[in-house]
């Protein structure tokens, strides 16, 4: 469980700045406090061909022993810019 009290200030200004750039299918405001998140490490998401993104995959795996996956796909712009399901 979330508590207000214990949630860093980055974060509730990242879901500040967010508001009207994201739109957040769950609708609850620990679900979009995860996705705001200052605490995590920034720089882990890479956009690329579906195609390509098997094979670097594949490369991760076996040069690092390390894991990486496939999160999302890019579609045409909706009600805002993000939509995260």
């Amino acid at each position: 469980m979330i508590c207000v009290k214990v949630v860093p200030g980055g974060s509730i200004r990242n879901m500040k700045y967010l508001e009207d750039k994201i739109t957040v299918m769950c609708a609850t405001d620990k679900c979009k406090l995860m996705y705001c998140d200052a605490q995590t490490s920034g720089g882990l998401l890479i956009a690329m061909d579906e195609k390509d993104a098997k094979e670097y995959i594949k490369e991760v795996e076996e040069l690092t022993f390390g894991y990486a996956t496939i999160i999302g796909e890019v579609i045409p712009r909706g009600i805002t810019p993000i939509i995260i399901s």
